[in-house]
């Protein structure tokens, strides 16, 4: 329902509660990236690629988001 902000406050509570728990740190990541957030997504996206690196769309969603913090640094760099 592209409700990514109130997504990404509920993903942040389960993650302040349980910091452990792989599936709100990814949850957090992609709500933080559909935001516009890469930096803090890359965080929780990495935490979660590490907790559980046979999850594949966790690798991948973390690729995703460092490509894109790669892309943008470059364009700064340009300007």
């Amino acid at each position: 329902t592209r409700r990514y902000e109130a997504a990404a406050g509920s993903f942040r509570r389960t993650v302040d509660a349980s910091p452990s728990d792989d599936y709100a740190q990814f949850g957090l990541g992609l709500a933080l990236a559909r935001t516009g957030d890469h930096g803090a997504a890359a965080e929780h996206l990495a935490l979660a690629a590490a907790m559980r690196p046979d999850l594949r769309h966790y690798t991948e969603a973390l690729r995703s988001v460092r490509a894109t913090l790669r892309a943008r640094s470059l364009v700064e760099g340009k300007e």
